[in-house]
């Protein structure tokens, strides 16, 4: 299947709004966008355009990646992030630039990093190791210490070494905490449900 309708969504497009600049009709365009008719590379030239993406963009097969969880902003959120690198009950397009080998994804819960709202997708590294200078002043998604809840917050230094502060746009800043570590939000984006698969199997 291309990757139309994913790229009208992201771009903002309601179906209606995308046929009308294409000269065609929503229900054609629905077509194209399952598969049920075959677009030729001229369409999907102008489609491409119209949306400021590539042909390839639209046709091009993506890895998937683990969604291991939910993750609070702001909100207090115990996230589940202890499946084996690769696997996980919800997969999802691996955004371009990422490599797919280790990277994976969680889902926000609350909204007091905005304009990240409830239901993004944040992705990062499982490469990760106690708290690496570059996360500071970033927004990164942090646990606790002793299995504590995970958080998207920025990062600066606590009080005393080894200590942080956690504190995001619409929250109170959490002061002096612990952490077992920290990793950079490597990309952020709204989730098209119809992109999100699930693993069935036993």
């Amino acid at each position: 299947m291309n990757r139309i309708r994913f790229w009208r969504k992201h771009r903002h497009f309601t179906l209606e709004q995308l046929a009308a600049r294409l000269g065609t009709s929503a229900g054609h365009l629905h077509k194209w966008e399952t598969g049920k008719v075959s677009v030729n590379l001229k369409r999907l030239s102008e489609i491409a355009d119209i949306l400021g993406v590539t042909v390839v963009d639209l046709v091009q097969e993506q890895s998937r990646i683990p969604v291991v969880g939910q993750v609070g902003v702001g909100a207090t959120v115990k996230s589940i992030d202890d499946f084996p690198l690769g696997h996980a009950r919800k997969y999802a397009p691996c955004p371009s630039g990422l490599d797919a080998s280790y990277t994976v994804a969680v889902e926000v819960v609350g909204d007091s990093m905005l304009p990240i709202d409830e239901g993004w997708l944040l992705f990062y590294t499982r490469n990760y190791g106690g708290v690496p200078s570059e996360c500071m002043g970033k927004l990164c998604i942090v646990q606790l210490v002793e299995n504590g809840p995970r958080y998207v917050k920025r990062l600066k230094t606590g009080t005393k070494h080894g200590l942080f502060n956690l504190y995001s746009t619409n929250a109170r800043e959490i002061e002096d905490v612990e952490l077992a570590w920290a990793a950079p939000i490597l990309d952020a984006r709204p989730v098209d449900p119809n992109e999100i698969t699930e693993d069935t199997g036993n």
